[in-house]
């Protein structure tokens, strides 16, 4: 069993259909997107990743729970992995597009997905 598998999303995956009437397919593929977002991030730590907006909503959602945030962190990557959500609006946005892009490349290559299918970038202007 991976560590990804340990944790628990439940309480997320409840929330964003009883509160934010996300459907249970949508909730069960931005599980699986955040999950391979999260794989990401162990595998490639050095690297600067920017998710869809499916995957960063799922990501503020998991955030919102600091105490589960924090302790899934831990236990995942051993740190706390930051979200800095001003990412693309401070003339960066060339940077932003590039790592858009490079997550696009490793998602294809490594679970042959691509994230235009599931949702469009992430923009600064969508960013919740």
């Amino acid at each position: 069993m991976s560590v990804l598998e340990k944790v628990d999303f439940s309480k997320i995956n409840a929330k964003l259909e009883s509160y934010y009437k996300w459907d249970k397919q949508k909730v069960i593929v931005a599980n699986d997107l955040y999950k391979k977002f999260l794989a990401l991030h162990i595998c490639y730590p050095q690297l600067t990743i920017s998710p869809n907006e499916v995957i960063d909503e799922y990501w503020h959602m998991h955030i919102l729970d600091t105490f589960a945030y924090h302790k899934d962190c831990q236990k995942i990557f051993g740190r706390y992995l930051h979200h800095y959500p001003y990412f693309g609006l401070e003339g960066d946005a060339d940077r932003l597009n590039g790592a858009f892009q490079l997550i696009q490349r490793l998602f294809q290559t490594h679970f042959n997905v691509s994230l235009i299918d599931v949702a469009h970038p992430c923009k600064p202007k969508t960013c919740k």
